[in-house]
């Protein structure tokens, strides 16, 4: 549901959330195009950690492309990306 534009007004105006400047325009890692799509569906990090199985710390860590996922995680992973 939107918000009036003017309290007298019947318009509605609908905005998505702007995705700031933690997304990468550019992905090229897996971290970069996982943090990319968390912020596309809205998702905080530790919803990504619960849908995948995994503590928050490890997707930190992936969108800051300290680590890699487990190659067992990708099918999940790979479901999330679409």
């Amino acid at each position: 549901m939107g918000i009036p534009a003017l309290p007298f007004s019947k318009l509605m105006e609908t905005v998505s959330k702007p995705l700031g400047n933690k997304h990468v325009k550019e992905p090229k890692t897996l971290g970069e195009k996982l943090r990319n799509r968390r912020l596309e569906l809205g998702l905080f990090q530790k919803d990504v950690a619960e849908i995948l199985g995994v503590c928050t710390d490890t997707v930190t860590n992936w969108e800051n492309n300290k680590t890699e996922p487990q190659i067992e995680l990708y099918p999940e992973i790979i479901k999330l990306l679409g």
